[in-house]
């Protein structure tokens, strides 16, 4: 019935049914007892016998008012349950105030291809949502909306809304607008589209961050909410789990408007005061970000508005997520090349900082002085190209693919090599065949001839690790192919239709006959 097409948060794709189609997110139009989705009828959620004959037939059970008193909604509760082995396709979800009850409901509903959900309370809600996400991921989900609510919704997993004018053009926007920004701002115009923000952005991040997109498109960091989208905690939890410092020399530097941070005028001035290739962490501090290394900065496009101030919430998580770098090495010497604004991060350090600024970073007296305090750092054995590598490697799979022996060369392309080219870098890592074959995660395995994209049917196993987005090698006993996933690697296996994996890379064996 559904074929997802694109994913991050939300999801777009089509739905089938008796050979009529429509493309989701929509909006269903209410006639009487028949709701409208362009052309498929689905019975509208009542408790009556309907007389009229459509596509998909619906659940009939007792509407359960949010504040019914327990001993109602329990006997209510009981009798749905019991509704439940009546056969039809949609089914109505009515959540009270009472968690037990909603998990006994819950946890009994069998699967069907459209679910109407109706609470007011939002933590509910969206718990529920999840767990039909979780549990049913091809089914559809609807609930009434105003407006302002579509977008958040949306990223949350409804799929299916109830037509207003007001609706079709909010819809339409948050299309035009598919971004975090614009989800943000949105969210601004309500206190309950607030509360839904701060709870999904919160509350319910291990959720949303399965379904939330690895990109490297630019993003805007404006509003304070950001430092909790889902990419930005993935980032800074990757960073902290995936990430460790070559050196116990450390510099702190402070970030710059144009990315990469190599490019701008303040970061090649940093670099005549650093000795080329010696035994240094470079750490660029940053919000909402945290920490970004010097080895990593190509995965980092943003604009953010400086003003020189940092909130309480953005130095307590820059501080924290630097803390558990740098704890990684033994015995750290930090030196601290930041302006003032940037130092009360170092302040709720646990370990001494070494102030190398007089004034202002990038003054000639600044630079000096953070020249003499690293004169005499050994020269390191390895190409600082290498390195970079293998930090990339650890970043985007969570395993250096690379053998202890390899090497670097090229311009704008790297081409990474050890007795066979491994993988090409201009800004992003691409694996070639040699390299595919290395990578124990991130892969799915299929049993066919890869002829184009992957479908959802034909995955045998998948990464729980991918998202979408993500670089994924396609296995058949050996690497075949390579591409970016659709949707996340725990729905691989479950969704009975739709792109899985989009091919960029076809090895030349990818067809021959492994029987």
């Amino acid at each position: 019935m559904l074929s997802v097409s694109s994913m991050d948060g939300y999801r777009t794709g089509i739905v089938t049914w008796n050979k009529k189609s429509a493309p989701i997110p929509n909006l269903v139009t209410i006639k009487g007892d028949v709701l409208y989705l362009k052309d498929i009828t689905v019975e509208r959620p009542t408790l009556y016998k309907k007389s009229a004959k459509t596509d998909l037939k619906t659940l009939s059970l007792l509407r359960i008012p949010y504040t019914t008193p327990k001993n109602i909604a329990l006997k209510f509760t009981e009798k749905n349950l019991q509704f439940l082995s009546q056969k039809a396709h949609a089914c109505p979800v009515y959540l009270s105030k009472y968690r037990t009850l909603n998990e006994k409901f819950l946890s009994q509903l069998p699967y069907h291809d459209l679910f109407f959900l109706f609470c007011p309370e939002e933590r509910r809600l969206l718990s529920a949502i999840f767990y039909l996400r979780r549990k049913y991921p091809q089914s559809l989900l609807f609930t009434e909306a105003e407006p302002e609510e579509i977008p958040i919704l949306l990223h949350a997993g409804i799929d299916l809304f109830d037509y207003t004018k007001k609706n079709e053009k909010a819809l339409n926007q948050f299309l035009e607008i598919p971004t975090k920004e614009y989800l943000e701002k949105e969210c601004n115009t309500t206190v309950r589209t607030k509360r839904l923000l701060r709870l999904l952005y919160r509350e319910f991040y291990t959720e949303t961050e399965v379904y939330t997109a690895f990109k490297k498109k630019k993003e805007l960091y404006i509003s304070t909410d950001a430092l909790y989208r889902p990419e930005v905690k993935r980032f800074r939890q990757r960073i902290r789990e995936r990430y460790t410092p070559h050196f116990n020399i450390i510099v702190l530097l402070p970030c710059s408007a144009k990315k990469p941070y190599r490019k701008s005028r303040s970061h090649r001035l940093f670099k005549t005061a650093i000795p080329r290739n010696a035994c240094i962490t470079e750490l660029v501090l940053t919000s909402p970000l945290g920490v970004v290394p010097r080895e990593l900065e190509d995965y980092v496009n943003y604009d953010i508005p400086v003003t020189g101030h940092w909130s309480q919430e953005e130095i307590t998580e820059t501080a924290s997520l630097l803390q558990d770098v740098i704890i990684k090495v033994k015995d750290p010497v930090v030196y601290a090349h930041l302006p003032k604004e940037y130092l009360r991060i170092c302040e709720e350090l646990p370990f001494e900082t070494i102030t190398t600024v007089s004034d202002t970073p990038l003054s000639k007296k600044s630079l000096q002085n953070l020249s003499s305090h690293l004169q005499g750092t050994p020269k390191s054995k390895t190409p600082s190209l290498e390195r970079k590598m293998r930090a990339v490697s650890e970043f985007l799979f969570a395993e250096d693919i690379f053998p202890e022996t390899i090497t670097v060369k090229g311009r704008r392309t790297k081409l990474i090599a050890s007795d066979k080219l491994l993988a090409r870098y201009a800004a992003d890592l691409s694996l070639t065949e040699a390299g595919a074959n290395r990578l124990t995660r991130y892969c799915i395995t299929i049993d066919f001839d890869l002829k184009g994209d992957v479908f959802s049917p034909g995955v045998i196993t998948a990464d729980k690790s991918i998202r979408p987005g993500e670089q994924v090698v396609i296995k058949r006993d050996r690497a075949v192919g390579t591409g970016r996933a659709v949707i996340p690697g725990t729905l691989m296996t479950t969704m009975d239709r739709g792109i899985a994996v989009k091919v960029r890379k076809r090895f030349h064996h990818a067809g021959e006959n492994h029987c």
